[in-house]
Parts: structure tokens; C-alpha cells; sequence
């Protein structure tokens, strides 16, 4: 299993955080490994919006179909937003956990990645946690270049 986990404190409001970070067509635009993405199922972000994520691999791209599995958008916008991307796939599962909460001075914003090797491919957990290393720290860096934001240690 690799995880990472980015927190990333920004000026942007929380509606506006959630938007960025809860539609995985936008993922194109912020994270330097995610090149295309296609939904596949719904209109937007929402409970059940399924998409087509091409990620940009070492030896060749993988196309990998993330599904909304929660998304929670209280009636109190202080309150956290929240939302679940899953892929499961004969190679690997990712969960993609969002948390967007308000601050003092807009959002922060956390992004917990967790991605598992299927089957016999578990023997590689420790190489793939080492390029995950490098692949979340690209993904923070658009993070905080799309929200204005900084990184803080968790």
C-alpha cells in the first residue's frame, strides 16, 4: 500500500475549494500526472459521478474508472465537505479521500491518497510507495498553484 497525504492551506472559500477538488474533470488541470479525464456517468460532481482518469504511468499511461462513492456537502458551509473517489481495477485500487473545511483565512484543503497493488503485485508495494512519494508531491504542487494555497505539515 502508498499513501499520501497533502494539506494545503488556501484563500480560496470553501464552495469554491470543493468545486476544484470534488470534480475529477478538473484533475487535468491541476495535477501534472493526471493528462485526461472523461465522465463517463452523471453531469458534475455528485454521489454516483463515475469518470475515465488517464494517469500518466512510468512505462505507459493507465486509464483507471473513478467512482463517487461519497460526497457530502453540509447545510452549514463551515461544516467539512467532503468526498470519496474509488478505483478498482485487476492491477490496483485507489481511494482518493477529499476534505475541504473552512478557516480563518479561507479553506484547507486535504487530499489522502491511498493506492493498493492488487493479487501478486503486492510484492511491489515498496517501489510503488516510492513513486507515489514523487507523483503526490507533483499533485500538491498543482494543488497549491490552483488554489493559491501553501503547504502545511500535517
Amino acid at each position: 500500500m502508498a499513501r499520501f497525504v497533502a494539506r494545503v492551506q488556501s484563500p480560496m472559500p470553501v464552495a469554491d475549494a470543493f468545486a476544484l477538488f470534488s470534480d475529477m474533470r478538473t484533475f487535468a488541470t491541476w495535477d501534472p500526472g493526471i493528462p485526461r479525464v472523461e465522465q463517463v456517468v452523471g453531469e458534475g460532481a455528485g454521489p454516483g459521478a463515475a469518470y475515465e482518469v488517464t494517469a500518466a504511468a512510468f512505462l505507459r499511461d493507465i486509464t483507471l474508472r473513478y467512482v463517487t462513492e461519497e460526497y457530502h456537502v453540509p447545510d452549514d458551509p463551515t461544516d467539512p465537505h467532503e468526498v470519496l473517489l474509488v478505483a478498482r481495477g485487476p492491477l490496483l485500487t485507489s481511494f482518493d479521500r477529499i476534505t475541504v473545511t473552512a478557516t480563518p483565512a479561507g479553506s484547507m484543503i486535504v487530499y489522502d491518497a491511498d493506492l493498493r497493488l492488487t493479487g501478486i503485485l503486492r510484492l511491489g508495494d515498496p517501489g510503488l510507495r516510492l513513486a507515489f512519494r514523487w507523483i503526490g508531491a507533483r499533485a500538491e504542487a498543482g494543488m497549491r498553484k490552483a488554489t493559491s494555497g501553501v503547504s502545511v505539515p500535517a
